[in-house]
C-alpha cells in the first residue's frame, strides 16, 4: 500500500463530499431552511473543503497543510450531532464543532513530524468518533425512526465510534514513531469517511423532508397514529382524551416579517415548548396551516388546562437568541373526546371552530368545545348557560 492509493481515495472522498454537499444544500437547506439543515450543510461543506485541501497538500508535498486539513475535518461529526439536537428543539451546542476543528488542526500542526503525532492523531480521532456516538444516540432515542431511513446514519455512527476506539488502542499500544506508520489508518479513514457521508446524506435528507415547520413526523403519518390511539381508547371506553389545535397569533404577519428561515426556527421553538409542557405520551405534529399544531393529550380536563396554561406561559417568555424579538402567543381550540367523540376529523373540525373563537377574543388563550375559556392570564370566571354558538361562555 502506498501514498498513491491514499491520494486516489482522497479524490474519491472529495467527489463524494461535493455530491453530498450539493444534495444537502439543494434538497435540504434550500427546501427546508432551518438551524438543523444549516448545521448539516456546514458539516458537508467542511468535509468537501478539507478533502480538496488535503489532496492539494498531498500533491504539493505540503505536510503541514495536509495535517491541518485532516484536523479541520474532524469537526464535521459535531455539526451533524448539533443539527440533530436542533431538529428536536434542544440546545445545539453548535460551538463545539468549530472549536473541535480548530483544536484538532492546531494540535496536529504542532505535533507534525514528532514522535507524538501518531498518538495525538489517534486521540483526536477518538474525540470525533465519540461525537459520532452521540449522533447515534440522538437517532436511537427518537420516537419515530422513519421506517428504517435513519438506520444508515445510526449504524455508521456506531461503527465510527468503535473504529475510533480501536484506532486509539492499536496506535497507543504500538506507539508508532512516525507519520508513515499511519498510512493504513489514513486509508481506512478515507474509506470510512466516504461510507459515513453516503449514509449521512441519505438519513439527513430524509429527516429534512420529514420536517414540516420543525416537526419531526409527516402529517399523514401523525394523523394515522392519532386516529389509531383514539380508536383504541374508544374500545376501552377511555374518554380522558382531548384534541388541541394550536396556532400562533398573527402568524401571517410573523411569517412575512421573519422570512422562511426565521419562521421555521420560530416553529421549532414552539414545538420545543409544546414537547416540554404537554405529557410525554402526547402526539404533537403539524396542523393544516402554517404556524399550527395538533396535540392529542391523554389526560383529564383539569390536567389539560394546566398543560395549556404552562405552554402559553412558556411560549410567551422572551429568551436570548430567539429568532424574532417579539413576544409570541397562540390561540388554542380544545375538543374533548367525551363531548365530540373519537373520530379525529370531527375532533379537528370542532377544535378549529373553538380556536377561531379564542382568536376573535384576542388570542393568547383557549376555548373549549362545550364551554369557553377566556384568554390566558385573566381571572377565573364562572361557567353558566349555553350560548347560541354552541359554546358555553363564562361570566363574572
Amino acid at each position: 500500500m502506498n501514498t498513491t492509493v491514499v491520494l486516489n481515495l482522497g479524490i474519491s472522498q472529495a467527489a463524494v463530499a461535493t455530491l453530498a454537499t450539493t444534495l444537502m444544500i439543494g434538497l435540504g437547506f434550500l427546501r427546508r431552511p432551518s438551524a438543523a439543515t444549516a448545521l448539516w450543510s456546514m458539516a458537508f461543506v467542511l468535509v468537501m473543503i478539507t478533502s480538496y485541501a488535503s489532496i492539494s497538500a498531498e500533491a504539493a508535498d505540503e505536510e503541514i497543510a495536509r495535517v491541518a486539513a485532516i484536523g479541520f475535518m474532524l469537526g464535521a461529526p459535531a455539526f451533524i450531532w448539533s443539527g440533530l439536537r436542533a431538529a428536536r428543539g434542544a440546545s445545539t451546542f453548535a460551538w463545539i464543532a468549530p472549536l473541535q476543528s480548530l483544536v484538532s488542526a492546531g494540535l496536529l500542526v504542532v505535533l507534525s513530524g514528532t514522535a507524538l503525532y501518531s498518538t495525538g492523531f489517534a486521540l483526536l480521532y477518538l474525540g470525533a468518533s465519540l461525537v459520532a456516538g452521540l449522533t447515534a444516540w440522538e437517532l436511537f432515542r427518537r420516537d419515530d425512526h422513519g421506517g428504517g431511513m435513519l438506520l444508515p446514519l445510526t449504524l455508521v455512527s456506531g461503527v465510527f465510534t468503535l473504529l475510533g476506539i480501536l484506532v486509539a488502542i492499536v496506535t497507543i499500544a504500538m506507539d508508532p514513531a512516525g507519520g508513515n506508520d499511519l498510512l493504513l489508518v489514513r486509508t481506512v479513514n478515507s474509506v470510512a469517511m466516504v461510507v459515513y457521508m453516503v449514509c449521512a446524506v441519505v438519513s439527513l435528507l430524509f429527516l429534512s423532508e420529514m420536517r414540516d415547520d420543525g416537526i419531526g413526523r409527516r402529517e399523514g403519518d401523525l394523523r394515522r397514529v392519532m386516529q389509531d390511539r383514539l380508536s383504541r381508547a374508544e374500545d376501552r371506553d377511555d374518554s380522558a382524551w382531548s384534541l388541541l389545535t394550536v396556532t400562533l397569533d398573527d402568524v401571517t404577519e410573523i411569517r412575512a416579517a421573519a422570512g422562511d428561515g426565521a419562521f421555521t426556527s420560530t416553529m421549532e421553538r414552539m414545538i420545543a415548548d409544546a414537547r416540554a409542557t404537554f405529557p410525554a405520551e402526547s402526539d404533537i405534529g403539524p396542523g393544516g396551516t402554517p404556524g399550527s399544531l395538533l396535540v392529542l393529550v391523554p389526560r383529564s380536563e383539569n390536567e389539560v388546562r394546566e398543560h395549556m396554561r404552562a405552554f402559553l406561559q412558556r411560549l410567551s417568555t422572551m429568551r436570548p437568541g430567539q429568532p424574532l424579538a417579539v413576544q409570541l402567543s397562540a390561540s388554542i381550540g380544545w375538543a374533548p373526546a367525551r363531548e365530540v367523540g373519537f373520530d379525529l376529523a370531527e375532533l379537528i373540525t370542532a377544535a378549529l371552530a373553538a380556536e377561531a373563537d379564542a382568536r376573535e377574543a384576542g388570542g393568547d388563550g383557549w376555548y373549549r368545545v362545550g364551554n369557553t375559556r377566556r384568554p390566558f392570564g385573566t381571572a377565573p370566571q364562572i361557567e353558566r348557560g349555553p350560548a347560541s354558538s354552541g359554546s358555553t361562555p363564562f361570566a363574572p
